[in-house]
């Protein structure tokens, strides 16, 4: 088994070397300032997907914290690892679905993600909607949008 193999294994199971991974594909040119704050993230995110401690998680930091691009790359990380799930990512306002779609659609394009995930196959791909083809989905709408009818296994607001 090679290096890359290995990590990619890890990051399979691990959201937080997952996001160390993915981190320079959603942020070109940018270092990761690795804090606490962003390991605490993604236990509780992990926690949330993966041992279902918990279905409900608040959480609560200043702007600029890394909160939505930490949010792009565990939706990321959860579609890879189950491409049948349904999310729906409920943002303030049509620019910031299409920003965040963007920034997922980069990563889940990124030829990393599809080597590290060969049955995630993307077959519907715009900034409001990502579908595979095994049926799952991201959808992206904003507070004043119709959510009425849409599935979700998951709900990020």
């Amino acid at each position: 088994m090679s290096d890359k193999e290995v990590v990619d294994a890890i990051a399979r199971k691990n959201f937080y070397v997952f996001l160390v991974l993915f981190f320079p594909i959603l942020n070109p040119g940018c270092q990761l300032m690795e804090n606490w704050h962003l390991k605490a993230l993604a236990h509780r995110l992990s926690l949330c997907q993966t041992a279902y401690e918990f279905s409900r998680l608040i959480i609560n930091l200043p702007t600029q914290h890394g909160k939505s691009e930490v949010i792009t790359l565990f939706i990321a990380w959860c579609l890879g690892n189950n491409p049948a799930l349904n999310i729906l990512w409920v943002c303030f306002s049509d620019a910031l679905v299409n920003r965040f779609g963007g920034m997922l659609l980069r990563i889940m394009q990124s030829k990393r993600y599809r080597d590290m995930y060969p049955n995630c196959v993307l077959v519907k791909q715009t900034a409001t909607e990502i579908t595979t083809t095994a049926g799952g989905r991201r959808y992206g709408t904003t507070i004043q949008g119709q959510i009425t009818g849409q599935p979700a296994d998951m709900l990020i607001i």
